[in-house]
């Protein structure tokens, strides 16, 4: 009997499609790579995979019939780490541009592989400034393929490590709030217990106390009071004196809590007005002694030093567009603009010189700049 009714009971259970339980792949690597280095991105990823690191790389990696965009889209999302194979070819593709934008905006490691001796465009670089490269510039490149795998080995374990501390540091946080909640409760259960104790302990004495002057009054005043304590009327003559007694503490009592909240509007009003004071004076104060340097403070120093590179006379009217900062460093476009025509405010027509590219360092008050090239237009 029961072998029949576990088999009706497998029977009557629905079947699932293939793959139903199957979730979603995550994968450790994401390969970005335009199609002329499919050979290097190909290399990376098989020493990445023969090391235990599973990767994702288009097209290898697309469903068929699935849509391109949201199959990188999707990928990028799941992976831990992104690998740029970066060339001339990566920084002229507006798709490579996106792929790191997205890696970015998710906040996944981007490791650049370079290729080839390019400095990145300026959409690239506001991204990849910061980040450290690896460069792949001599060959073989199969000596820069291991060094890749020590760095992605070192990021995936770090990444997959990083929920196990945040779990156990949240059950910590959680625990010590149970166990203070806890004594709490039996704190607040003991100062209960003997408000209670002592609450029954003054009734009974208030009794006592009115038994023994009911026996000591005498006359028709005591029979009137045995039978308004019958009728109920002695307990309520009795409570208006209790009552009014109790009217004088809990009075004060609200007198403190109005004097607590006063105190407590005002020193809110207070931080309110004192933080930002002192938020302020700390910006224009200490501040700019630790700030660092701009792009815009080497304006003169640029001026003087493209004035003698290119010989203009101190005669023409020189000057030059705001610098762009893109990150690690700074660009600026030099203009002359010819002389004066006497006896009219207008100039000869305006030549560009070309670009320089200098990067800067210390702070605020006490700025470095250093000319990397000119490039003349």
């Amino acid at each position: 009997m029961m072998l029949r009714a576990r088999l009706r009971m497998v029977l009557s259970e629905p079947l699932s499609a293939p793959g139903e339980d199957l979730e979603m792949m995550n994968f450790d690597v994401f390969i970005s790579y335009p199609h002329q280095d499919k050979a290097t991105a190909d290399a990376a990823c098989a020493t990445l995979e023969a090391a235990g690191i599973r990767c994702w790389i288009a097209p290898r990696d697309v469903a068929p019939g699935a849509e391109w965009a949201a199959s990188i889209v999707d990928a990028i999302d799941r992976c831990r780490v992104m690998v740029l194979i970066f060339s001339s070819a990566a920084n002229q593709s507006k798709q490579i541009h996106r792929e790191v934008q997205r890696a970015f905006d998710r906040e996944v490691p981007v490791v650049p592989f370079r290729i080839e001796n390019i400095i990145p465009e300026k959409s690239l670089a506001y991204y990849m400034g910061p980040v450290h490269w690896l460069d792949a510039l001599t060959p073989p490149v199969e000596q820069h393929l291991q060094k890749l795998l020590v760095s992605i080995k070192a990021l995936v374990q770090a990444d997959i490590a990083k929920p196990t501390n945040e779990a156990a540091a949240t059950g910590n946080f959680i625990g010590r709030n149970a166990e203070g909640l806890g004594l709490q409760d039996d704190k607040v259960t003991e100062q209960g217990s003997e408000t209670r104790r002592a609450g029954e302990t003054t009734r009974e004495e208030d009794r006592q106390l009115d038994t023994e002057t009911d026996d000591t009054e005498a006359g028709p005043e005591s029979e009137a009071a045995i039978v308004a304590s019958d009728t109920g009327i002695g307990d309520q003559t009795a409570a208006q004196p209790a009552t009014k007694g109790l009217a004088q503490p809990d009075h004060l009592w609200r007198s403190l809590a109005t004097g607590r909240a006063r105190v407590a509007i005002a020193a809110i009003a207070s931080m309110i007005i004192v933080v930002p004071a002192a938020y302020l004076i700390y910006q224009f104060v200490y501040s700019p002694a630790e700030r660092p340097a701009s792009c815009i403070q080497g304006y003169s120093q640029i001026a003087q030093a493209a004035r003698v590179h290119y010989r203009v006379p101190s005669e023409d009217s020189f000057y030059y567009k705001e610098p762009t900062d893109s990150g690690s460093y700074c660009e600026v476009e030099l203009i002359i603009q010819g002389r004066r025509i006497p006896g009219k405010n207008e100039y000869q027509s305006a030549k560009t010189l070309g670009r320089v590219r200098y990067t800067r360092s210390g702070t605020w008050l006490k700025p470095s700049f250093n000319i990397i090239g000119w490039f003349d237009a």
